[in-house]
């Protein structure tokens, strides 16, 4: 087992410019391409989480990453069903023999799913902490005078 700081991984190191190729060629980089969803999730929010940052992470995923990213969407319909039935029945529930108030027993899958939702997000560069050490190139402004001259 390796100690210190987790290798970044390559795609990160150039969308940051931190690549070196005296450094980093020997690398193991995975192909980057967007995974499938896989076929036991069918969880609609989920699946909507699940396609929402397919299209917005693209450029850090690969297919080595769909067990994490399903994980991180199951967590996300988990964290969502846990909010719901909460703001049914209530956070606090009473004790049917001593009368004594709880919490319900959801708020403790919320906890998990948040717990979850945190930690995998990070990898992902959903937290802004994340995102500071990752910042994708900005996509260029068009010009829109130099769209009409181009026209031709």
């Amino acid at each position: 087992m390796t100690r210190g700081r987790k290798p970044t991984p390559t795609a990160k190191l150039r969308l940051t410019g931190a690549y070196r190729p005296d450094r980093h060629d020997g690398a193991y980089e995975a192909p980057s391409s967007v995974p499938d969803p896989p076929v036991w999730m069918d969880h609609p929010v989920a699946l909507q989480t699940w396609e929402y940052l397919c299209q917005h992470i693209a450029a850090v995923l690969s297919m080595q990453d769909q067990i994490k990213l399903a994980r991180f969407c199951d967590a996300v319909a988990d964290y969502v069903d846990a909010r719901k039935t909460i703001a049914a029945v209530g956070y606090w529930v009473e004790n049917e023999r001593t009368g004594a108030l709880g919490r319900h027993p959801v708020a403790i899958k919320l906890d998990k799913a948040t717990d979850v939702i945190r930690q995998l997000g990070s990898d992902f560069g959903l937290d802004p902490a994340a995102r500071a050490r990752v910042a994708a190139p900005k996509e260029q402004e068009k010009d829109e005078l130099a769209a009409l001259l181009n026209q031709g």
